[in-house]
Formats: C-alpha cells, structure tokens, sequence
C-alpha cells in the first residue's frame, strides 16, 4: 500500500472519528438538557456531561446550587447541593494534581463535624497548584468533595482518550477542565464569604445580647427592677433571641 494510500485513510479516520464525536456530544448535551429541566426549582447557568458521556454537572447561579449527574445504566440520575456543600474541587491530569481548590477548614468541620474527614481528608486541602511534563495525556477531570457521607467524591472527565499534550483535543480539553475549576473555585469562595458574614453577624448578636442582660442587672441592683421583673424581662430576653436564632 501506498504513502498516500495510508495517509488518505488515515484522514478518513480522523474526519470520521471526528464526527463520530460530535454527534455523541450533541446527543449527550441534549441528553443533560433534558434532565435539567426536569429538576424543580433548578435552571442552570452552565451545564457540561463528560468527554466519556458518564458523569456530568451542571450550575444555578440564581439560586447558589450545584446538579450533579451520574451515570447509572442508561439513565442520568442527579443530586443537588447548595454552594456551602461543595468542600473542595481539584483539578487533575493522569492522576496528578494540577489545581486545586478548597473550603475554610471551619466551614468544613461545621459542616461535616468531623464525620467525612476521616474517609475524603486527603483530599480536602487549601489551594495548590502542580506543573506536570509529559508527552501523552489519557485523562483531564474535576474531582469533587461533596458534604455527603454516602457518595462524598464526584468526578467530571474532560479528557478520556490518550492524547498528545501539544495537540488539540489536549488543549481543548485542558481549556474547558480550567474553565470550571475557576467556576467551581468560585463557588467555594463565596460559601466561605458567605460562612465568614454569618460569624460576624452571630458574634455581633451574641454581643448585643451580652449588652442587654448587662444593662438588665444594672437596673436590678440600682432597685429600679425587682427580682421577679429582672426574672421576667431576662426571661423574655433570651426567649425572643432563642426564637429568632
């Protein structure tokens, strides 16, 4: 056989391939869209399904939530979490981590109390970043850790296939795995925005209270209130700020 033989059916197979790809793809993002709207109270912001067609995401900016899709037979099932349960995401190549991004570590023990960070503590760290030097690549994915005791790791590939790293199914890859790493980092950083302005505006509460029952006493023992109405308005006190905690 030739060299034009074999580059000519070469060509085919990549145009095939190729097409082959597409038109998986589009048949998968149709897929997703379906169950999307499926969810109630959830429309999503981004939305992607793996480069495997397995597992899939999808974001509420709206409404501060995540989807997240598995794939279980034929069908996509899905969990919905909100900002503050997504504990970490690490972006990795074949294993390696390359960036990777995590709650504050008060959020995390609030949330989990100690329960998953036992079984998923390796994996939930601050933020770190690894350059890795390598011809071929086999998988680009997210892995998340999630404030869930019964299935706590989530994982998104990008890249499934063996590919050159200067090649473009790599770079496409690659660009569109960073591109939500940085969505997701987002959703991290917002959650511990968020957890950092409640503390504030718990400690400030319980400040305002301390205040109160001061001022309360004060009035006991200068003789303006009695004992059983130093009793009563304490009483009302600390109801009124128990119920609306």
């Amino acid at each position: 056989m030739s060299f034009w033989a074999i580059l000519i059916i070469f060509a085919v197979a990549v145009v095939a391939i190729g097409v082959a790809s597409v038109i998986h793809t589009s048949s998968g993002l149709k897929e997703l869209g379906t169950a999307i709207s499926n969810i109630p109270r959830f429309s999503a912001s981004f939305q992607y399904l793996g480069a495997d067609g397995g597992n899939g995401i999808a974001v509420d900016e709206t409404r501060s939530k995540v989807c997240l899709f598995k794939r279980e037979s034929k069908t996509l099932t899905h969990r919905v979490f909100d900002y503050r349960d997504v504990l970490s995401c690490e972006l990795f190549e074949d294993g390696q981590t390359m960036v990777k991004t995590s709650r504050s570590s008060l959020a995390v023990r609030a949330l989990v109390g100690g329960m998953l960070l036992g079984n998923v503590g390796a994996f939930v760290g601050g933020m770190s970043a690894k350059k890795v030097e390598s011809g071929k690549v086999s998988k680009i994915g997210l892995r998340l850790v999630l404030n869930d005791s019964v299935q706590p790791i989530h994982e998104i590939f990008f890249l499934s296939v063996k590919s050159k790293r200067n090649g473009l199914l790599y770079k496409n890859s690659s660009e569109q795995a960073k591109k939500w790493q940085a969505r997701l980092d987002g959703v991290i950083k917002r959650a511990n925005r968020d957890d950092a302005s409640s503390h504030v505006a718990s400690q400030e509460d319980k400040q305002n209270l301390s205040d109160e029952l001061r001022k309360l006493a004060e009035l006991r023992d200068r003789g303006i209130l009695t004992g059983a109405e130093f009793a009563a308005q304490k009483a009302k006190l600390l109801g009124w700020k128990i119920h609306s905690g």
